[in-house]
């Protein structure tokens, strides 16, 4: 007999010697579930950590310093940023959720530009009366501050009547949106103010409730906010602008804006703007130069209604925008809806109600088998699962060695 062999037998045999002189016979089952839940734990918790780990590797699961996807204004940066977008959720109450990147364990603080604050990520906020508020967002995480503002459009009313329906497939493929073949006067409607311009209580259609975002949403309590007009005539523009209010720009200039008509008078005009957002992104350099004076054209774009629009005929006396995602020249086929192009668009806008934001980057192999590998809850189940399964095999070897071994005592002669 062996050295280790001969040492195991004594161990064995004062183990066994210890409980008949303590007359618990139950001690070596509880002695040995003791170690089964000690085996178990320590088996799960290398299980969860080693896929845990790999999984941070692979991207799919979002460490502690960089929690979620990158919103589209912090592309590329490596210190604390963040961004957010509002979402209605009634009239004059509003759901803003934000997206932070490079921090850890980020605290929120809101200015929601009526004289309240609030704190926490996602915040509901109602407002006492529509308008234009500047919205601040300050992120801290302990070491770092950053601060972004956005004008949000709070409306207090809606159209009394439908509006067209969305039918135009969008020439943007970034745009996952259906536009409403309109004209200016079916969506600023034929209620002019004192000054000849569009007043806001003839509206045909809502706004959306930012412009400097590229997540625009396709319909705003059910109104189609994204529409397609054709047989435009540029009458200003492109003119630079810095709009931006609080948001770094990597430009001289925030915005291109113009103006463009489908007839005469300020009811047949509109203020035209594309987005450095958009731009910025590579999501205009396909349909060319921006808008020129002079030019005739067919554009699709979200519509917006501002407050703050100064009274002038610049601004058409009226707060309305179209925030421009696609335009090419008048054609005579125009009346039909213009084909996609071919470019593979990235993850889609959502619309509001949405669970996720829409400038969260979607799983791009969410519908395999491995991308639920690789999903944290599934990860948790795998690494309960793994660590029973070691646990009873243990369990039932070192059950099948103390039955043995107390078998062999009992006859010894």
């Amino acid at each position: 007999m062996g050295t280790r062999t001969r040492l195991f037998a004594i161990i064995r045999e004062r183990r066994f010697r210890s409980y008949e002189e303590s007359g618990d016979r139950d001690l070596p089952r509880r002695s040995s579930a003791k170690k089964i839940l000690l085996v178990f734990g320590f088996s799960s918790f290398l299980v969860i950590s080693a896929f845990t780990f790999a999984a941070m590797q692979r991207g799919h699961v979002p460490s502690h310093a960089a929690p979620g996807p990158v919103p589209f204004l912090c592309t590329g940066t490596a210190s604390l940023c963040s961004d957010f977008i509002p979402t209605p959720v009634s009239l004059l109450s509003t759901t803003f959720t934000s997206q932070t990147a490079n921090a850890r364990a980020p605290s929120y603080a809101w200015d929601f530009g009526d004289g309240t604050t609030g704190s926490g990520n996602p915040v509901r906020h109602s407002y006492a009366l529509p308008s234009e508020y500047l919205v601040k967002l300050t992120v801290t995480d302990g070491a770092n501050t950053f601060s972004v503002s956005h004008d949000v459009t709070e409306l207090g009313s809606l159209p009394s009547s439908e509006f067209t329906p969305p039918s135009a497939s969008s020439i943007n493929p970034y745009v996952n949106c259906n536009a409403s073949v309109t004209t200016i006067p079916g969506i600023i409607g034929t209620v002019a103010n004192a000054n000849g311009g569009a007043d806001l209580s003839g509206a045909l259609t809502t706004s959306i409730l930012m412009k400097h975002t590229l997540a625009y949403p396709c319909t705003v309590f059910g109104y189609s906010v994204f529409v397609e007009l054709h047989n435009l005539t540029v009458t200003y523009g492109p003119f630079t602008t810095t709009d931006c209010t609080n948001l770094s720009s990597t430009g001289s200039s925030c915005d291109v804006v113009g103006n463009i008509a489908d007839g005469a008078g300020y009811m047949h005009m509109m203020r035209w703007e594309v987005e450095r957002y958009r731009s910025a992104s590579g999501q205009v350099a396909q349909f060319g130069d921006v808008p020129q004076t002079g030019q005739h054209i067919d554009a699709q774009g979200f519509v917006f209604w501002s407050f703050l629009a100064p009274a002038d005929s610049l601004h058409d006396f009226s707060g309305w925008y179209l925030e421009l995602t696609g335009w090419k020249p008048t054609s005579s086929t125009s009346s039909q809806p213009p084909p996609p192009p071919s470019t593979q668009p990235p993850p889609s806008m959502q619309p509001p109600g949405q669970v996720q934001p829409p400038f969260w980057q979607s799983c791009q192999d969410c519908a395999t088998v491995t991308s639920w590998i690789w999903n944290f809850r599934v990860l948790l189940v795998t690494g309960f699962l793994l660590g029973l399964f070691a646990t009873l095999s243990v369990g039932k070897l070192r059950g099948s060695r103390e039955s043995d071994w107390v078998g062999t005592k009992r006859h010894r002669p």
